[in-house]
């Protein structure tokens, strides 16, 4: 559905600004589902699942998606490609989904009382992906590998 503001949703969001996080960095995206949370790229998941041999084809040693589970499964895919977190996966259907910040895990949704903790991040099947709407200042992101060594070079930085 296009919206009035130009943008396309395939659910609802409440439009709004940032959750308060100090930088933006090309690649966040502030609406999802929740509340407070945004898209953001996952090195933490990406390399659990690239490193451990379980989640690899036995005969070509690629990483077997069918082998991640499904709470990491639709985070692993959008981060498979560059170009932007905001997208459609194998996994995902015709919805729009995104790998999210660690942060989203205390993020909320309304309840009768007030706003509730979300179950979508927490438990034993907490995801570590939402739905997502980008918006038309949303640029690609790199590779997660390109992520890694930049993090990599900050840090180096940092320490010199």
């Amino acid at each position: 559905l296009k919206g009035s503001d130009g943008r396309y949703w395939d659910y609802c969001v409440v439009p709004g600004k940032d959750d308060g996080e100090a930088e933006d960095a090309p690649g966040n995206i502030f609406l999802t589902a929740h509340l407070g949370c945004k898209c953001k790229i996952r090195l933490d998941v990406w390399e659990h699942y690239q490193n451990d041999p379980l989640y690899r084809n036995e005969k070509t040693g690629e990483l077997d998606l069918t082998k991640v589970p499904y709470k990491d499964r639709i985070t692993v895919e959008a981060m498979s490609k560059e170009g932007f977190l905001c997208r459609r996966t194998p996994s995902s259907g015709n919805f729009l989904v995104c790998p999210v910040s660690k942060t989203c895990a205390g993020s909320s949704v309304g309840g009768p009382g007030g706003a509730l903790p979300s179950a979508w991040f927490s438990g034993v099947s907490g995801k570590s992906w939402d739905f997502c709407a980008p918006t038309p200042e949303d640029q690609p992101v790199k590779s997660p590998e390109d992520a890694a060594a930049d993090e990599q070079q900050a840090a180096d930085e940092q320490q010199a």
